[in-house]
Protein backbone atom coordinates (compact mmCIF):
# COMPACT_ATOMS: atom_id res chain seq x y z
CA UNK A 1 0.00 0.00 0.00
CA UNK A 2 1.34 3.26 -0.95
CA UNK A 3 0.25 6.80 1.01
CA UNK A 4 -1.92 6.31 4.17
CA UNK A 5 -5.58 7.16 4.55
CA UNK A 6 -6.08 11.26 5.97
CA UNK A 7 -8.85 13.32 7.21
CA UNK A 8 -10.05 15.50 4.77
CA UNK A 9 -11.28 19.12 5.22
CA UNK A 10 -13.70 17.83 2.37
CA UNK A 11 -16.74 16.30 2.41
CA UNK A 12 -17.48 15.31 -0.81
CA UNK A 13 -16.13 15.71 -3.99
CA UNK A 14 -16.64 14.98 -7.38
CA UNK A 15 -14.19 13.01 -9.18
CA UNK A 16 -13.20 10.81 -12.10
CA UNK A 17 -12.65 7.12 -11.53
CA UNK A 18 -11.44 4.76 -14.36
CA UNK A 19 -11.14 1.17 -14.75
CA UNK A 20 -7.62 -0.03 -16.25
CA UNK A 21 -6.10 -3.72 -17.09
CA UNK A 22 -3.98 -4.32 -14.51
CA UNK A 23 -2.04 -1.00 -15.14
CA UNK A 24 -3.61 1.10 -12.32
CA UNK A 25 -1.22 1.54 -9.56
CA UNK A 26 1.52 2.44 -12.73
CA UNK A 27 -1.11 5.30 -14.01
CA UNK A 28 -1.51 6.65 -10.41
CA UNK A 29 2.02 6.76 -9.42
CA UNK A 30 2.49 8.64 -12.87
CA UNK A 31 -0.29 10.78 -12.31
CA UNK A 32 1.10 12.12 -8.55
CA UNK A 33 4.45 13.03 -10.56
CA UNK A 34 2.45 15.42 -12.73
CA UNK A 35 -0.21 16.78 -10.74
CA UNK A 36 1.76 15.97 -7.47
CA UNK A 37 0.21 14.58 -4.17
CA UNK A 38 1.02 10.86 -2.62
CA UNK A 39 -1.27 7.88 -4.43
CA UNK A 40 -3.03 5.73 -2.08
CA UNK A 41 -3.20 2.56 -3.82
CA UNK A 42 -5.30 -0.83 -2.26
CA UNK A 43 -4.53 -3.99 -3.97
CA UNK A 44 -7.75 -7.23 -4.24
CA UNK A 45 -4.71 -8.96 -2.29
CA UNK A 46 -4.83 -7.28 0.77
CA UNK A 47 -8.71 -7.02 1.39
CA UNK A 48 -8.94 -10.70 0.04
CA UNK A 49 -11.44 -9.87 -2.79
CA UNK A 50 -10.09 -12.02 -4.95
CA UNK A 51 -9.59 -16.08 -4.95
CA UNK A 52 -7.68 -15.45 -8.21
CA UNK A 53 -3.38 -15.64 -7.79
CA UNK A 54 -3.38 -13.14 -10.68
CA UNK A 55 -5.38 -10.64 -8.97
CA UNK A 56 -3.71 -9.85 -5.75
CA UNK A 57 -1.21 -7.19 -6.49
CA UNK A 58 -3.92 -5.19 -8.85
CA UNK A 59 -5.50 -2.07 -7.45
CA UNK A 60 -8.91 -2.95 -5.94
CA UNK A 61 -8.75 1.22 -5.19
CA UNK A 62 -6.47 4.35 -5.68
CA UNK A 63 -6.88 7.79 -5.55
CA UNK A 64 -4.85 11.10 -5.79
CA UNK A 65 -5.58 14.00 -4.14
CA UNK A 66 -3.31 16.57 -4.86
CA UNK A 67 -2.23 19.42 -3.12
CA UNK A 68 -3.98 21.55 -5.49
CA UNK A 69 -7.02 19.90 -5.43
CA UNK A 70 -7.33 17.57 -8.04
CA UNK A 71 -8.56 14.06 -7.31
CA UNK A 72 -8.41 11.22 -9.33
CA UNK A 73 -9.86 7.55 -8.72
CA UNK A 74 -8.66 4.32 -10.08
CA UNK A 75 -9.23 0.68 -9.87
CA UNK A 76 -8.56 -2.48 -12.06
CA UNK A 77 -10.54 -4.93 -13.47
CA UNK A 78 -10.10 -8.71 -12.22
CA UNK A 79 -7.81 -10.94 -14.35
CA UNK A 80 -10.80 -12.66 -15.62
CA UNK A 81 -12.54 -9.46 -16.60
CA UNK A 82 -12.21 -7.29 -19.98
CA UNK A 83 -12.58 -3.54 -20.48
CA UNK A 84 -13.55 -2.09 -23.40
CA UNK A 85 -11.98 1.69 -22.73
CA UNK A 86 -14.80 4.51 -23.85
CA UNK A 87 -14.22 7.43 -26.00
CA UNK A 88 -17.37 9.12 -24.11
CA UNK A 89 -14.96 10.93 -21.15
CA UNK A 90 -12.20 13.41 -20.47
CA UNK A 91 -10.40 14.51 -17.94
CA UNK A 92 -10.49 18.26 -17.51
CA UNK A 93 -7.63 20.75 -16.12
CA UNK A 94 -9.37 24.00 -16.10
CA UNK A 95 -8.60 27.47 -14.45
CA UNK A 96 -6.05 30.77 -14.60
CA UNK A 97 -3.47 28.88 -12.58
CA UNK A 98 -0.55 29.25 -15.73
CA UNK A 99 2.40 27.90 -14.15
CA UNK A 100 0.39 24.91 -12.12
CA UNK A 101 -1.60 23.87 -15.54
CA UNK A 102 1.35 24.02 -17.53
CA UNK A 103 3.49 21.79 -15.88
CA UNK A 104 0.52 19.31 -15.56
CA UNK A 105 0.72 19.66 -19.65
CA UNK A 106 4.04 19.19 -19.91
CA UNK A 107 4.19 16.39 -17.59
CA UNK A 108 1.40 14.56 -19.32
CA UNK A 109 3.05 14.79 -22.75
CA UNK A 110 5.38 12.41 -21.44
CA UNK A 111 4.11 9.02 -24.20
CA UNK A 112 1.27 11.21 -25.25
CA UNK A 113 -0.98 11.55 -28.14
CA UNK A 114 -1.37 15.00 -28.92
CA UNK A 115 -4.80 16.01 -30.31
CA UNK A 116 -5.05 19.74 -30.17
CA UNK A 117 -1.53 21.38 -29.48
CA UNK A 118 -2.01 23.63 -26.03
CA UNK A 119 -2.50 27.04 -27.54
CA UNK A 120 -4.47 30.25 -27.53
CA UNK A 121 -8.26 29.13 -28.86
CA UNK A 122 -10.59 31.09 -30.37
CA UNK A 123 -12.63 31.64 -27.26
CA UNK A 124 -9.79 33.24 -26.03
CA UNK A 125 -7.76 30.61 -23.69
CA UNK A 126 -5.43 28.47 -23.68
CA UNK A 127 -6.28 25.29 -24.90
CA UNK A 128 -4.98 21.73 -25.54
CA UNK A 129 -5.84 17.79 -25.97
CA UNK A 130 -4.12 14.73 -25.54
CA UNK A 131 -4.22 10.92 -24.85
CA UNK A 132 -2.07 10.15 -22.35
CA UNK A 133 0.26 6.88 -22.72
CA UNK A 134 -2.73 5.08 -20.74
CA UNK A 135 -5.13 5.63 -23.17
CA UNK A 136 -6.94 8.66 -21.00
CA UNK A 137 -7.81 12.03 -22.66
CA UNK A 138 -7.37 15.22 -21.30
CA UNK A 139 -8.36 18.48 -21.93
CA UNK A 140 -6.07 21.48 -20.17
CA UNK A 141 -7.55 25.11 -20.64
CA UNK A 142 -6.02 28.01 -19.15
CA UNK A 143 -7.63 30.98 -18.61
CA UNK A 144 -10.58 32.37 -17.08
CA UNK A 145 -13.56 30.67 -18.58
CA UNK A 146 -15.60 28.19 -16.55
Amino acid sequence: MVGSRKEFTVKADLSPYIAFEGVAGEVLRFYARVLGGEPLLETYGAYNASDDPRDQDRVLYGVLRSPDGFVVRVTDTKADESLTPGDNHYLCLNGDGEDLLQRCWDGLREGATIVTPLEKSPWGDTYGQLVDRFGVTWQVNIGSSE
